[in-house]
Order: structure tokens, then C-alpha cells, then sequence
């Protein structure tokens, strides 16, 4: 792995120092119901992944490397999604010995209100800045959020 460049450095400490505060400050809505749901973070993850796209579904081996976990964590959390009635499982037709896996109505809601709840801790954030310094905030994220792999974790009805 490369060394890191003083400008990375410098980056990656502004972008956690950012990213440490929106936690703390942000009200526990989020965190809340996590707690009263008893959800694992890699359920979560697991939520927010099948909810990208309500229609599509994952195999168990698709949805565990995306989000970075084991086969059988992926099959126990799943297990446990399904029991709640947040996911729905069936064998792939081609093969048999492959599940698939897709989101629920009640799944999407239970992901829609922990986003909506993170977004809202942003929300308010930005109204605390400053107009200078949320248009030069702007102005440095454009180039940022144009990448693919960013422009795909926008909200849906972006505001613009």
C-alpha cells in the first residue's frame, strides 16, 4: 500500500472530525430505533442494500460480499430479517441451491426511517452553516458527488 500524502492525511482528519460530529450532534432518531428493532449493523446494511432497488433480487453470496460479511453472517442476518418480515427468500430457479433474497414493504419502511433519520441529522447541519460557507461547500462537493459511485447514494428526489 502507498504512503499516504500529507494532502491525504489532511483530508481524511477533516472528513473524520465532519463525520464524528454529525454522530454526536445528530438527534438519536436513527439510533433509536435500531435499538427498539434489536437490528445488527450488517442487518442494517443488509436493509439498506436490498432497498437500493425494492424489485431486484440478491443472491445470499451478493448481498454478503456487498456489504462485507461472511457467507453464514449473511444467511443467520437474513434468517432474522426474514423472521420479522422484513425480507422474503426463495431458491433460484436455475439453482436450486442458491437463495435469493429480496426486500419487503415493511423492510423498505424500517430502511426509509433510518436514512430519513441520518439525512435529517445533515439537514440540519447545513442550516447551521454560514451562506459563504455552505456555497463553498457546494462549490467543493459538485466534482465529488459527479462520481458514479457517489451520484448512486443520492437521494431519491434530490433537491437538485
Amino acid at each position: 500500500m502507498p504512503a499516504e500524502t500529507q494532502l491525504e492525511a489532511v483530508v481524511a482528519d477533516r472528513l473524520f472530525a465532519l463525520f464524528v460530529h454529525l454522530m454526536q450532534t445528530a438527534r438519536s432518531d436513527q439510533l433509536g430505533l435500531v435499538a427498539e428493532l434489536d437490528l445488527t449493523h450488517s442487518q442494517c446494511k443488509m436493509l439498506g442494500l436490498l432497498g437500493q432497488d425494492a424489485d431486484v433480487e440478491l443472491s445470499l453470496k451478493e448481498l454478503a460480499g456487498g456489504i462485507g460479511i461472511s457467507l453464514p453472517a449473511a444467511s443467520r442476518g437474513i434468517e432474522n430479517l426474514l423472521q420479522r418480515g422484513y425480507v422474503e427468500r426463495r431458491e433460484d430457479a436455475e439453482d436450486r441451491r442458491m437463495k435469493r433474497v429480496r426486500i419487503t414493504g415493511a423492510g423498505l419502511e424500517i430502511g426509509q426511517a433510518m436514512y430519513g433519520a441520518k439525512y435529517d441529522a445533515i439537514r440540519e447541519f447545513a442550516a447551521s452553516l454560514s451562506a459563504s460557507e455552505a456555497e463553498r461547500l457546494r462549490r467543493a462537493l459538485e466534482p465529488i458527488v459527479a462520481r458514479p459511485e457517489i451520484q448512486a447514494c443520492r437521494p431519491k428526489d434530490p433537491v437538485v
